[in-house]
């Protein structure tokens, strides 16, 4: 009796402690970290990819040059990710699709062939589809490319390899510097995941979620707790790789 007695004392002090501690204003630290996870979740609800599966287009998949081309499409950006894994499949080479979306809608893409099922590049520059994006209008360019398995029912390859990532950071650097989101994906048999996320410092802007979190802080220790509270909640995202959150440590330091 008396070490239950002990062990619920400790609990509950134990909670008092946290109580009181999340009752105090954030500091500037966690307050810069509140405002990059609100952007994050901004931009996760403003994309809100699909995952459910999309309908071949045999047509289109015909029409998909293995040297490279560029398509004029119209796809909601909901649906795009769908799309893309939809015409991957089943392909026994690797492909890459860069897609180019102007006001929530996927205007353009560009797709080509990799010489194996093991690797794949654009076979045209990257600050070519950088300016034929800027010269559309488009916001954000989103890279897909898919990881060809035989042994799906055995194993899964719907994971970024070290040289996918590596990949990935050099081309973010590219397009936002150019105020180009950037968005990386990839495909296996129809499903697709989402490992890299780049945003533009004009999408969504810090100093915009700053203020707006500034105007929150009433100085009690109601508003304090609530700010807390949202700081500690996990951002759960399906079809996100972990890796999609990198971003938010390299603009936090």
């Amino acid at each position: 009796m008396t070490c239950i007695i002990a062990v619920v004392l400790i609990v509950a002090a134990i909670w008092a402690w946290d109580f009181y501690r999340i009752s105090k204003p954030l500091t500037p630290i966690e307050l810069s970290k509140l405002a990059l996870l609100r952007r994050k979740r901004h931009a996760y609800e403003y994309f809100n990819f699909s995952s459910r599966h999309v309908p071949l287009d045999l047509s289109f998949k015909a029409s998909m040059r293995p040297d490279g081309a560029f398509h004029a499409v119209s796809y909601p950006v909901e649906e795009a990710l769908g799309i893309v894994a939809s015409h991957l499949k089943y392909k026994k080479h690797e492909w890459v699709v860069f897609m180019l979306v102007k006001d929530r809608c996927v205007v353009s893409l560009w797709c080509n062939k990799g010489p194996d099922a093991t690797m794949v590049w654009p076979t045209i520059g990257i600050s070519f589809i950088t300016q034929f994006a800027t010269s559309r209008g488009a916001h954000m360019v989103i890279r897909s490319h898919n990881h060809p398995n035989p042994h799906a029912s055995n194993i899964s390859l719907l994971a970024p390899s070290p040289q996918d990532l590596i990949s990935s950071n050099l081309l973010a650097e590219e397009f936002n510097a150019s105020r180009l989101n950037f968005i990386d994906v990839l495909c296996e048999r129809g499903s697709w995941l989402v490992y890299g996320e780049f945003n533009a410092k004009s999408f969504f802007p810090l100093t915009e979620i700053a203020a707006s979190l500034a105007e929150e802080i009433d100085g009690s220790k109601r508003a304090n707790r609530s700010l807390h509270c949202e700081l500690r909640r996990t951002l759960y995202r399906p079809g996100y790789h972990e890796t999609s959150m990198n971003y938010i440590q390299k603009e936090a330091a």
